[in-house]
C-alpha cells in the first residue's frame, strides 16, 4: 500500500483535504491528506488544518457513502506531525462522521505489544 500511495502522490499531486482510497484482498484503507504539501521531494508536509481536516473528511464521508463501508476506524489523526490537538480535531470527526449509520470507532491510544482500546466518538 505504501508504495501504491507514494506512486499516487508523484502521479497526481493531491491537494490537503483530500483522501485516497486503497483496496486490498481484506481491507479498504483510506488516506486522509490533513496536512498542507511538502514545497519540494526534501521538504516535510506541512502542519494540518482545521479546513484540511473537514475537507478530508467530508470526502471521507463521501467514500464510505459510495463504497458501502460497514464500519470505519480512525487513528487520532493530524494530532501528530500534523501538530492539532486531539481537543480539536476530535469534534469535527463527530460533525462529520457522527450522523453516519455504520460504527465510527476512534483508536486514540497506542501501546507497543497491547491490543488497542476502541471506543466510539464522544457524540455517539
Amino acid at each position: 500500500m505504501a508504495k501504491d500511495f507514494r506512486h499516487y502522490c508523484h502521479q497526481n499531486n493531491p491537494k490537503a483535504g483530500g483522501a485516497w482510497l486503497w483496496a486490498g484482498p481484506e481491507r479498504v484503507i483510506i488516506n486522509l491528506m490533513t496536512q498542507e504539501a511538502p514545497l519540494d521531494m526534501k521538504a516535510h508536509p506541512g502542519k494540518a488544518s482545521n479546513k484540511n481536516i473537514n475537507h478530508a473528511l467530508k470526502e471521507l464521508r463521501s467514500i464510505i457513502e459510495r463504497e458501502g463501508l460497514k464500519s470505519i476506524a480512525l487513528p487520532k489523526i493530524a494530532t501528530g506531525v500534523g501538530g492539532m490537538s486531539w481537543d480539536d480535531v476530535e469534534p469535527l470527526i463527530e460533525d462529520n462522521l457522527g450522523s453516519l449509520k455504520i460504527p465510527v470507532i476512534i483508536y486514540d491510544t497506542y501501546q507497543k505489544g497491547k491490543q488497542a482500546e476502541e471506543r466510539l466518538p464522544k457524540a455517539a
